[in-house]
């Protein structure tokens, strides 16, 4: 998946466990968005991932482009969440450190994850179920979905959580 994809996750997961409230909640959620990060990317086989970058493709390009821009905006929009952002980001510094310094093993990170109870389980049943997809370009859209999902269920957690006009009213009569 893409950043923006784990991004989201870890968004919607920060907005329904509102980690600000508690340390515990902060720890929960914290750890239900590192998990997140391994049936993301089994789902991931499902939407248009090439294993190799195809620079001379516009679309690939534009897909790139649209999902780091994406990606960013959900880091702005719930910067207040930042540690859970991080958290669900985490297993790709295999990618993103690992390669470039060797200083662990590429895929330990995701190896690790795996290997938690019940891990390997779930991740195996997602690959045996989930076409693979990753060459198609009209697969972008079942990522788009994805994120769509995940920022509708961070999107009502939030107004769920936000007090309404009526609370403020009733608080403000009782303070004064």
């Amino acid at each position: 998946m893409q950043a923006v994809t784990h991004l989201a996750a870890g968004a919607a997961i920060a907005a329904w466990l509102r980690p600000h409230e508690s340390r515990a909640r902060l720890a929960v959620a914290t750890a239900l968005a590192a998990l997140s990060h391994v049936p993301l990317d089994d789902l991931a086989l499902a939407t248009y991932h090439p294993p190799r970058p195809l620079l001379h493709d516009p679309f690939w390009i534009a897909f790139h482009a649209a999902a780091w821009l994406g990606a960013a905006l959900v880091a702005w929009r719930w910067r207040a969440s930042a540690v859970v952002l991080a958290a669900a980001l985490l297993p790709d510094l295999d990618w993103v450190l690992a390669r470039p310094t060797g200083l662990w093993e590429p895929g330990a990170l995701h190896a690790a994850v795996r290997a938690l109870p019940g891990m390997r389980e779930v991740s195996g049943t997602l690959r045996a179920v989930v076409p693979d997809l990753r060459a198609q370009p009209a697969a972008a859209a079942v990522e788009l979905a994805i994120v769509a999902l995940l920022l509708a269920l961070a999107h009502r957690a939030q107004r769920r959580a936000a007090p309404t006009p009526a609370d403020a009213a009733a608080a403000s009569l009782a303070e004064g």
